[in-house]
């Protein structure tokens, strides 16, 4: 059967077993460049997996040709998408110049499509940096604390040397799921296999660069080659299943011989790279969040929610407990087609009441 609501956003036929038509009614998805465009793993994973629902697989039609789906729970990357797609990564959902079925793109371009929802409680993560201090004295402790505060999805960055194994093993014994992780550069410069390896075991779908070395950012023609560089490693982590992102912070927006740093990237970047938006350092960088959503719709696809505490100097404070407009952030960020709301602080003055107020207000933001 077939789901569209209009011809110019039908991507692909979906064939259900009798029964599930009704979960799947509105669920439109496609087959783009070798990866499924769409928010399977909610819709699917959600609706018929945890709804108890008989279904090991959904069939795909694309051009005459099809494949499997082996559907993986709500908090699970679904995998296995005919012979050459190494897996999905979970609330994967179309961008508004994503390609149909037959590799058109629309003619007009629009953020609005109609599988673009609200933002959901459980699009709602935390980075795990903002607990690093705990994680380094006791790390299973920190695990069981971030999940008694209501997360279920977390995103990897500032623990303490563990093996890939051992954390996994952590993460499902406290209910968490690995969305994304940090990693710099260098490690990737140094052994690009090992990282993504690592993040096999995680389970974890997207990888993201948090910095540009300063000798990366001294002139244009620096921020263009590390873009490049940036493109070429997206490469390769897709031939893993892997997402490659980049995070921003100030200086980006600084000035740099008539531009800036953020601009020739966002210039130069492949479209395999996405974007990782920390309002908080948009907001430091004298930019506006909401706008800053709406110029990289077509790329960014995660957000880090921190405010910015009342005063002159930069200071951030949980979600909620600042200056920044939260409402107007999360509007734009359904428009763009957001897929995960990571609180997030650098300095928290009491972190476990932090995580906890952050997640308490982003989740009165959710439907």
């Amino acid at each position: 059967m077939g789901f569209a609501r209009a011809e110019r956003e039908r991507l692909l036929a979906v064939d259900v077993a009798a029964g599930l038509e009704s979960p799947l009614r509105d669920f439109v998805m496609g087959l783009v460049n070798g990866e499924v465009h769409d928010d399977v793993d909610v819709v699917v994973g959600q609706e018929v997996v945890d709804g108890r629902v008989d279904a090991a697989a959904v069939s795909l039609a694309e051009r005459g040709r099809s494949g499997g789906i082996e559907i993986g729970g709500r908090h699970e990357a679904d995998r296995r998408v005919g012979r050459d797609v190494p897996g999905i990564a979970a609330c994967d959902i179309a961008g508004p110049d994503d390609a149909d079925a037959k590799g058109n793109h629309p003619r007009e371009a629009t953020a609005s499509m109609a599988y673009r929802g609200a933002m959901r409680h459980d699009q709602i993560a935390l980075q795990l940096y903002t607990v690093r201090r705990l994680a380094a004295v006791d790390l299973p402790g920190t695990l069981r604390a971030v999940a008694a505060a209501g997360y279920r999805a977390v995103e990897i960055a500032g623990l303490p040397d563990i093996d890939a194994g051992e954390l996994a093993r952590l993460l499902e014994e406290h209910g968490l799921q690995a969305i994304a992780a940090h990693e710099g550069i260098e490690r990737l410069r140094e052994d690009a296999d090992a990282v993504a390896d690592r993040l096999a075991t995680l389970e974890c779908p997207r990888l993201i660069v948090p910095w540009i070395p300063d000798a990366d950012r001294r002139t244009p023609a620096d921020v263009r080659r590390y873009a490049a560089e940036l493109g070429e490693l997206a490469e390769r982590f897709a031939q893993r299943g892997i997402r490659l992102g980049y995070h921003n912070h100030a200086f980006e927006f600084e000035p740099l011989d008539g531009t800036t740093v953020w601009d020739v990237l966002l210039g130069e970047l492949p479209p395999g790279v996405e974007i990782e938006l920390d309002v908080y350092w948009a907001a430091v960088g004298g930019r506006d969040p909401v706008a800053e959503i709406g110029a990289t719709a077509d790329r960014v696809r995660l957000l880090h929610m921190k405010d910015r505490a009342p005063g002159t100097e930069p200071r951030d404070a949980p979600a909620g407990e600042g200056t920044l407009p939260f409402p107007a952030i999360v509007e734009a960020a359904r428009a763009a087609g957001i897929e995960w709301y990571i609180a997030e602080q650098d300095e928290p003055r009491s972190p476990l009441e932090d995580i906890a107020s952050a997640y308490r207000y982003l989740e009165s933001l959710a439907v």
